[in-house]
């Protein structure tokens, strides 16, 4: 029996220019030969205990790209290219990996557990183990690590328990080893692909607005888990001795099966649990437990967890895991984006947003460019998966609610940001207008004191010539009336006047706040 585990997790410092790779292909795939051919000559060194015991598969060279017409083969993929960017197996061996198991299962586990922990460790230590990790697009990748949980006996009435603290302590290592792998061999062959190739420097998506998001994405990983969640497969096995020959059998295959699905399963799912102990046919692909039975795969179960292929790419171990992967892929970047989008929101509805609209705008077109070609790509991609992966990712996908628990609530999000930010557009335009309004009035208000003043003195300057007398006549004259008055009193009418000008703007500003 094996215990398969599959881990998405944060890699913010990864993210490709989607539209561009999308509007010049050709250059995309010369890049990443380019990049092989770079690696074979100049590889990155990991760091830590991977040095030596990694194989790296670059996804992109433009092998697979369609040089002939789609669909010649019904039963495999008709994809331009695969989902993944990079593929990477590592050997798992050494102190540094058994300690990981070992933190992870202290105070987690029960005496029954412990023989399997040992037993896992074994294997480990003697480097039997391959981690497969996947690079995706939009700052997602995988981790796939398939344990032999040997055929140390467990008394059926201690399988709950074990199974259990297997759970717990399994979710723990991984975590543990996705923030190992990361540091020690995704940042360093990251750090080489800016640094030293043409998709670094020209595919790579590293403008201000993708590396903010990215810092954001990195401190949360930080801070809480890089691992977003870790699903556990029991893969079961013909070797195992557990098929439902024999009446203990059934009854041990029977609480293996219900105890691991207990919390995936209803009461109206109570036939399909015992259908699946009765049967070797049978697979529950529900909610992060999952179960494959014997004969749910053909032949024997591959060692590492997955096939290898002629030309040196893995293949799943079947058609629904090839679906499981697809499906965990995309819910885990719809997730991501889901996340900066709150994120945008957040800052947006922040006190410290009002003074960053230009910053929350280029975020949020950076979010809905995500949204879009993260969208296309889904739906593209399904046009063009086997017949077989294609039924089965969409099963899965439903019944996780994908569209109704990540879609449609990433779109939700969007237009809150949207109209959040219209609203912080139009308050920074009403500011504005403010601004003018009040430019003008003191214009206004300077220009009552300055026409005051310079009647003032015009009419002084008209009694003293007499030359401008013969052109008043004999009528009223204004602006020797207001020079008979003292420069102070004029000072003061025309603050009257200011302030009567002041209410009034106020008065109907307070209007039209107010409509």
């Amino acid at each position: 029996m094996k215990l398969k585990l599959l881990a998405p997790f944060l890699s913010p410092a990864f993210s490709l220019r989607t539209a561009l790779v999308a509007q010049e292909p050709r250059q995309y795939e010369a890049a990443w030969a380019a990049v092989a051919d770079l690696y074979a000559t100049k590889p990155f060194r990991p760091a830590g205990p991977f040095d030596g015991a990694v194989h790296v598969r670059f996804e992109h060279t433009g092998n697979n790209h369609q040089t002939r017409s789609r669909y010649r083969t019904i039963a495999s993929h008709s994809l331009t290219r695969p989902l993944s960017v990079i593929e990477l197996r590592v050997g798992l061996q050494g102190d540094a990996i058994v300690q990981l198991l070992q933190e992870a299962f202290a105070g987690h586990g029960c005496p029954p557990l412990q023989p399997l922990i040992d037993w896992i460790a074994l294997t480990l230590q003697a480097g039997e183990r391959t981690a497969l990790v996947r690079v995706y697009d939009h700052r997602v990748s995988t981790l796939q690590l398939d344990l032999d949980l040997g055929t140390s006996p467990v008394d059926a009435g201690d399988l709950p328990d074990v199974l259990d603290g297997l759970q717990d302590g399994m979710i723990l290592f991984t975590e543990k080893l996705v923030e190992l792998l990361y540091d020690k061999l995704l940042t360093p062959v990251f750090d080489w692909l800016r640094d030293e190739s043409e998709v670094g420097r020209r595919f790579l998506d590293v403008d201000t607005s993708a590396r903010e998001l990215a810092a954001f994405l990195e401190t949360t990983a930080r801070q809480n888990c890089r691992t977003l969640w870790v699903t556990r497969s029991l893969v079961l096995e013909g070797r195992d001795g557990l098929a439902p020959t024999t009446e203990a059998a059934r009854a041990f295959r029977q609480t293996l099966i219900g105890h691991w699905l207990k919390d995936v399963r209803d009461a109206a799912d109570e036939a399909d649990t015992h259908m699946l102990a009765e049967s070797a046919t049978m697979e529950s692909t529900r909610w992060l437990n999952y179960l494959f039975a014997e004969e749910t795969y053909s032949g024997d179960y591959p060692q590492q967890g997955f096939l290898i292929e002629g030309d040196g790419s893995t293949a799943p171990f079947s058609a629904t895991w090839n679906a499981m992967e697809i499906a965990q892929y995309y819910y885990s970047a719809f997730d991501v984006v889901q996340t900066s989008v709150s994120h945008i929101l957040a800052v947006s509805l922040s006190r410290t947003g009002e003074r960053k609209v230009n910053d929350i705008q280029r975020l949020l077109d950076l979010a809905v460019r995500d949204v879009q070609m993260l969208r296309v790509e889904f739906y593209e991609s399904q046009k063009y998966l086997s017949r077989r992966v294609e039924k089965r990712l969409n099963e899965i996908l439903d019944y996780w609610g994908f569209d109704n628990l990540v879609v449609k609530r990433t779109d939700q999000r969007l237009e809150a940001c949207v109209e959040r930010l219209a609203e912080l557009h139009a308050r920074a335009a009403e500011r504005s207008t403010m601004l003018t309004d009040l430019v003008l009035l003191s214009i206004g208000v300077t220009s009552l004191f300055g026409i005051g003043l310079a009647l003032a003195e015009f009419g002084r300057a008209q009694t003293l010539d007499p030359a401008l007398v013969p052109y008043e006549g004999v009528s009223f004259n204004v602006a020797q009336w207001i020079a008979t008055h003292s420069t102070d009193r004029i000072l003061l009418s025309s603050l009257i006047m200011s302030l009567a000008l002041i209410v009034v703007y106020a008065f109907f500003r307070t209007l039209k706040s107010k409509s």
